[in-house]
């Protein structure tokens, strides 16, 4: 993949990088230009497009709405940005095979001892290449386009970062039920919206883990769902927990209108008690990572 609107301290330059570890299940390409962009806008229906790529506008009401160019539609969205902070954590592999951070790679490529040029993932047929080349191209590239498409309608597996900072800081004042930001995502064959709250139950506050199925968006599966769906919580370690399984179908029914057909309203699933928080503070150095905590949405077939 190739990464743009990279602070310049990160920036390797046009060069092809394989993202490694957790940058893999952070990055996401743009459904427009292809390329990865640490500035992004998700929309309602699944797809993703880099600043550049689309036209914005959030109206009065604070909704963010924009073109998107594979469904010819307007929808809605969500800005989403990776901060600097998680961005010089990540690793990548150069075209040359060293891994990596950013900077590591920024150095290496600054140094100019590898020839890169040689190791290059052509974009362009150039006009000195046969048609036999140019031929090969384009088929490789149909063939990734076909990989793209099948990894979108099986992808069963995404994990989420949550800015919760400004929702801690809540914590103890006078809101009881603070609402956490929403991120619009196409998992399992579903175009789905998850978020993640607060709330005061039984005198203690705990992080809740939500999910909306929308209903002006098309699926790759049929209804009822028959999913097992898994939430799984990461401390900014990378390590898991708190994690939470649960079957949408049983004993020959959904346990929630929701799986059984898309509802008209903003209903969601989801578990209350998923995670308690005993102490603000503990939570801010234990699991946020810059202001953010990772959770893992997982859908599994029942079947």
């Amino acid at each position: 993949m190739f990464l743009r609107d990279l602070p310049d301290n990160l920036n390797p330059g046009r060069i092809p990088l394989k993202p490694l570890g957790f940058s893999n299940r952070v990055l996401s390409s743009c459904d427009a230009c292809g390329e990865s962009s640490a500035r992004r806008i998700i929309g309602s229906c699944g797809h993703s497009f880099c600043f550049a790529c689309c036209i914005s506008h959030r109206n009065s009401d604070g909704v963010l709405k924009f073109q998107c160019s594979k469904c010819k539609k307007i929808r809605t969205g969500e800005k989403n940005e990776i901060t600097e902070n998680v961005l010089s954590d990540m690793r990548f592999m150069c075209s040359c095979g060293l891994e990596g951070t950013l900077v590591e790679i920024k150095k290496h490529l600054w140094k100019d001892d590898v020839d890169h040029q040689s190791t290059r993932i052509i974009e362009f047929p150039l006009k000195s290449e046969s048609h036999q080349d140019i031929i090969r191209v384009l088929s490789e590239k149909l063939e990734s386009f076909k990989a793209s498409i099948t990894a979108e309608k099986e992808s069963r597996k995404a994990y989420f970062w949550f800015d919760l900072k400004d929702i801690v800081e809540q914590i103890g004042g006078e809101e009881k039920n603070i609402i956490g930001p929403y991120i619009n995502w196409r998992l399992g064959g579903y175009p789905c919206e998850f978020s993640m709250d607060v709330e005061l139950i039984d005198n203690s506050f705990f992080l809740g883990a939500f999910l909306r199925i929308h209903r002006d968006q098309t699926g790759y599966e049929s209804w009822p769902v028959k999913k097992e769906i898994i939430f799984e919580l990461f401390d900014n370690q990378g390590r898991s927990v708190k994690k939470n399984q649960t079957a949408t179908y049983r004993a020959g029914k959904p346990i929630w209108d929701g799986f059984a057909g898309p509802l008209s309203d903003r209903q969601r699933w989801g578990v209350r008690k998923f995670y308690e928080i005993t102490s603000t503070s503990a939570f801010e150095q234990d699991m946020l990572h810059d202001g953010a905590v990772c959770l893992c949405v997982e859908f599994l077939p029942l079947f």
